[in-house]
């Protein structure tokens, strides 16, 4: 991405609406399907950390370690006080003799032209039984000048994640559009977008405090029905994975 991009997404990440609300839902799902009589002990990686704004919350489950392409998105995760290694899917990293109880890759695999070697390298880090959480842009007819802008090659469609995650070797114990309460608003704006020909990233700048407040209660109660059912459409797709204990 743009240097300009992992700026914004450092002043942004902890009051945005968006970066906020799946942090809990995907918090939420962490507590649900890791071992809670590990949480604080589990090994931890996160494949892509950005700017850092998940460390804080991955690390009460155990120890967290992260890598991460962009120089400059690695500087401002070190000034914010984590640590971070400079390095690159499917295998271009500092960990790949190391293994796993956790990793996370957040909103990272559309960014990686080899998302399939990028998928099997990971679930080789992970030790039998470990857990693998992602999440990713969801449905082609959503293309934007965001996807544009942030160095996306693709959005995906349910079936086709669930076909890369198998080929992988995981075991899918969930996978599940979210961002969901509020498709039907993000659907109209951007075919509207498509009709006038506008390459404008719609998710530049904080929107009015009561707003980003409204919006943020909507996106993250999701997590309550999340931890029950799937729904059939969202913004964005996530999965929860588990290399086979045997």
């Amino acid at each position: 991405m743009e240097a300009e991009v992992f700026q914004r997404m450092a002043e942004q990440e902890n009051r945005h609406w968006w970066f906020r609300a799946r942090r809990r839902i995907l918090q939420s799902l962490i507590e649900k399907y890791a071992d809670p009589s590990r949480f604080g002990k589990l090994k931890i990686l996160e494949a892509g950390s950005g700017t850092g704004g998940n460390l804080e919350m991955l690390s009460r489950f155990g120890q967290v370690s992260a890598f991460e392409l962009d120089k400059t998105a690695c500087q401002i995760t070190r000034s914010r006080g984590f640590e971070v290694r400079e390095g690159r899917l499917p295998s271009d990293h500092p960990f790949v003799d190391d293994r796993f109880d956790l990793i996370v890759l957040f909103d990272v695999l559309e960014h990686v032209e080899a998302d399939q070697e990028s998928l099997s390298s990971l679930a080789a880090l992970l030790e039998p039984g470990g857990i693998l959480v992602l999440t990713v842009p969801a449905f082609p007819f959503l293309w934007s000048g965001h996807d544009e802008k942030h160095h996306h090659f693709r959005r995906y469609r349910r079936p086709g994640l669930r076909g890369q995650l198998q080929q992988a070797g995981l075991q899918i114990k969930r996978i599940t559009y979210f961002n969901s309460f509020l498709f039907p608003v993000v659907a109209m704006v951007r075919c509207i977008k498509k009709l006038v020909h506008s390459k404008h990233s719609d998710e530049e700048g904080l929107p009015a405090p009561w707003l980003n407040l409204i919006l943020e209660k909507v996106f993250s109660s999701e997590r309550f029905l999340l931890s029950m059912l799937s729904f059939p459409f969202g913004v964005s797709l996530l999965s929860i994975c588990q290399r086979p204990k045997r």
